[in-house]
This record gives structure tokens, C-alpha cells and sequence, in this order.
């Protein structure tokens, strides 16, 4: 039997585990078969954040998922202070073509019903934001950390706001809080 020890934070354990597959996996030889139940992929419970399971669920999801420490932390920033918004839920999106039936991305919606689709999409992965909002939208918006995007008339994700940097997460959540105000305002949730 081969133990290995491993030290480190949260994040640079994720990190290793990301990189190397190692953390949590045995030796291939001696390792027991996988479990027929397909782990949890976000099936449309949103993650409050408040119970242990939710949070260990959405750090080791993000933290799995970014390509660095530092962009881990900026999402879960960005997340921590969506769930604080009132009325907001954030999941973790879905894919068939995952091993564990997840997406990079957290969806963030609001917490009525669900009539108009997810306000925003955050990419654990790479800190990637798109917001459900129009160039129309974030006109009076100067900072360069707003990209617009160039999609079909009529697509509603129109804006990018990368979580690269503290203040971008500012922005992200002030642009969060109006994509919710806009789709409240228009009576579809």
C-alpha cells in the first residue's frame, strides 16, 4: 500500500486535485469500482450557501473547476455576494458530456419563477461572466471591463464582465443586481 500526504489550503489542494486527479482518487490497481448513482449536477436546486453540504458543495465545485487559486477566489467573491443579494439563487450547470454530469459554469437566477432563464452565467473555470443585459443596458457603464458581445439581434446576453479583479467583481455584482432588477421589472422571472 503506497500513502501519500498531501498539504495545503482548500484552494491549492483543489488546485493539485485539478492538475493531477490525484486527491480522492486510489491507486488505479487498487481502486473500487464507481458507484452506479450518478453524483448530484445541479438538477435545479439552487445552492443557499447556508447548510454545510451547499457550501462544501459549491467550494469544491468552483475550486475543482477554476484553472488557479486566484480565479477560484474571485468567483467564489463574486458567488458569496450574489447569494447575499435578496431574492438571488446561483446553481451549477449541467452537461451530458461531463464525467460528473457538470458544467464549468453557475448559473445565477432569480429566486421567483423561473419564466425567463438564468440573469447570468459565471464559468468557474475561467472567471467568465455573461449577463442578461443589452449594450442599451449598460450605456452609462465606462469601465473597460465590460465587453460587449457580438450576438444575433434579440439574444439577450449581450455583455461580458470577467471577475479577473476585485473591482470587476464589484462591477460583476452591480450588474448582477440590474439584470435581476430587469427581469423583475418586466414581470418574467
Amino acid at each position: 500500500m503506497k500513502v501519500m500526504i498531501i498539504e495545503g489550503s482548500p484552494e491549492e489542494l483543489a488546485e493539485y486535485e485539478a492538475q493531477t486527479g490525484v486527491i480522492g482518487r486510489g491507486n488505479a490497481a487498487a481502486s473500487a469500482p464507481e458507484p452506479e448513482e450518478a453524483v448530484p449536477a445541479g438538477d435545479g436546486q439552487a445552492i443557499g450557501g447556508v447548510e454545510f453540504e451547499d457550501e462544501m458543495m459549491l467550494r469544491s465545485f468552483i475550486f475543482g473547476r477554476a484553472r488557479t487559486p486566484v480565479i477560484g477566489g474571485r468567483v467564489e467573491a463574486y458567488v458569496r455576494r450574489v447569494l447575499d443579494m435578496d431574492g438571488a439563487e446561483v446553481e451549477i450547470g449541467t452537461s451530458k458530456a461531463s464525467k460528473d454530469g457538470r458544467a464549468d459554469y453557475l448559473l445565477v437566477y432569480d429566486a421567483g419563477p423561473r419564466r425567463y432563464g438564468a440573469v447570468a452565467y459565471v464559468s468557474a473555470k475561467n472567471a467568465g461572466l455573461t449577463l442578461r443585459l443589452t449594450k442599451e443596458d449598460v450605456a452609462d457603464v465606462t469601465d473597460r471591463a465590460v465587453k460587449l458581445r457580438e450576438v444575433k439581434p434579440g439574444n439577450g446576453y449581450q455583455v461580458n464582465c470577467p471577475v479577473a479583479t476585485t473591482d470587476a467583481v464589484d462591477l460583476a455584482v452591480m450588474l448582477t443586481q440590474r439584470a435581476l432588477e430587469k427581469v423583475r421589472s418586466s414581470g418574467k422571472s
